[in-house]
């Protein structure tokens, strides 16, 4: 089971709102921003209804089709799809918290997540870690290549300082919500291999969660072997090899 996520909000009170979750709070939102918000008047907008609760993410279609081929399929699509028509989509496996994150980062270009305690390895850490692994798995879902590819500038920073280390649940939620062949895959494997290889040597290795994770043990013994035979760490270099180009 996953850890209780903490994230941390992000307000930006003098930026433009980037989607509206309470209508009630709309107007002052708008007011708070007068003047920002004119390039987006007459802006066609979509609603996103997140969770098992259906929370609603008012968001400038735009936006997200332009960074999304899934939502710019099902939105502007030729197809006579529901969505379409009605400009909204039911997203009930996702967590509201991730979504937000997400549509910052169309909007902004970033998200809030605990940097300082990732960086430095302190106990929030595997907090912020989660928060990244639940980002990259969104964003693989809907084809956000670009988000991809900044999630995994950050986690190749991260794990080069080698202060932090993902948690087996962490590396069991990756590999169960990607497909093999996934860049967020491969890190985590050479995460292992170069910053946790001892602790696999040296004590008793979990079977249980190898046996329920055979392909993250495959990939490790791959990495293991290709370090033993001269393998060269791809934390020398850049997170080039790490990024969908």
């Amino acid at each position: 089971m996953a850890p209780q996520r903490h994230g941390k909000r992000h307000t930006a009170t003098n930026a433009l709102v980037p989607y509206d979750k309470s209508g009630s709070q709309s107007s002052q939102r708008q007011n708070d921003n007068e003047g920002s918000t004119r390039s987006f008047d007459g802006a066609s907008m979509v609603t996103l209804l997140v969770g098992e609760k259906e929370n609603p993410f008012h968001v400038h279609m735009e936006m997200i089709c332009n960074e999304s081929a899934f939502f710019k399929s099902a939105f502007m699509g030729a197809g006579q799809f529901e969505e379409t028509a009605q400009k909204s989509m039911k997203l009930p496996e996702d967590d509201p918290e991730t979504i937000d994150r997400m549509i910052q980062w169309i909007y902004f270009k970033t998200y809030p997540y605990d940097r300082k305690a990732a960086r430095e390895g302190h106990q929030d850490a595997q907090s912020a870690l989660w928060q990244l692994a639940y980002l990259y798995v969104a964003a693989d879902k809907y084809g956000i290549i670009a988000l991809k590819n900044d999630i995994m500038h950050l986690l190749y920073g991260i794990a080069g300082l080698n202060k932090t280390i993902p948690q087996d649940e962490a590396v069991q939620y990756v590999y169960n919500n990607t497909d093999s062949g996934s860049n967020l895959r491969r890190l985590m494997a050479e995460w292992h291999v170069w910053f946790v290889e001892s602790r696999w040597l040296k004590h008793e290795i979990d079977g249980a969660f190898v046996h329920e994770n055979s392909e993250f043990a495959a990939d490790l013994i791959t990495g293991m072997a290709a370090k033993l035979y001269g393998g060269t760490s791809p934390w020398t270099d850049s997170p080039i090899n790490f990024l969908k180009i």
